[in-house]
């Protein structure tokens, strides 16, 4: 975007992804990408430049019109390396080299276990929702139920409806709402709740809630 006049230098930094581990490189601030799985794939082409405008700017205290006919030139375009070893065929095939998957035991399933320790009744997710704000599908606003005698809540989730491999990412919650983060955007997890009372005895987990949080930052 366009917010000055005369001549300037512009450098914009590439996208890029490390070899092995496809770590994003900071050259990914510039660019917008709706898919956190998006990997970038060398060699680089360009093939089009958008330029937008203003129809309008400010020079001093007055607004100042943009013709629309009024031209943009563009000057020569030069590509910078970091390091020479950037310009060969080597950087192609060392960006595409991937860790190997690793073989997954079997998850240990903390939901099932606290259901056999468990001595009080279960509580209930009622639903949840996006926070007033930051609402990028990474946070989310849990309504729950437990007993009058609850002194707090954990939230448990897991990417399995049984409670496999689950994670407490909300811990000694103390009334409902409350806010618990931790989560992938665009993910469906399952979401358990444990409550303790007054006397210190845990419950059994909730039924599992289903959920999915999308990031509303789509320009980002």
């Amino acid at each position: 975007t366009f917010c000055f006049d005369g001549w300037r230098l512009l450098r914009y930094e590439l996208p890029a992804n490390a070899p092995w581990d496809s770590f994003r490189e900071l050259g990914f601030t510039n660019w917008g990408s709706e898919d956190e799985m998006s990997l970038v794939e060398l060699p680089l082409a360009l093939e089009k430049i958008f330029i937008e405008r203003r129809s309008s700017v400010m020079y001093g205290n007055d607004r100042h019109a943009i013709p629309a006919e009024t031209p943009v030139l563009l000057g020569d375009l030069f590509v910078e390396y970091a390091r020479e070893a950037d310009r060969g065929a080597e950087v192609v095939r060392l960006s595409k080299i991937r860790a190997p998957e690793v073989a997954a035991g079997a998850l240990p399933n903390p939901i099932a276990e606290l259901r056999q320790s468990g001595t009080r009744p279960p509580g209930r997710i009622v639903k949840v929702e996006d926070p007033d704000t930051w609402f990028d599908g990474t946070r989310g606003v849990f309504t729950f139920e437990m007993p009058t005698n609850a002194v707090s809540a954990d939230i448990w989730l897991s990417l399995h409806r049984d409670g496999r491999g689950a994670l407490r990412q909300g811990s000694g919650l103390k009334a409902s709402p409350a806010q618990v983060a931790g989560f992938l955007a665009g993910t469906e997890f399952h979401a358990f709740l444990v409550y303790t009372d007054r006397a210190g005895a845990v419950s059994k987990p909730s039924e599992p809630f289903s959920f999915k949080l999308i990031d509303h930052f789509s320009h980002q």
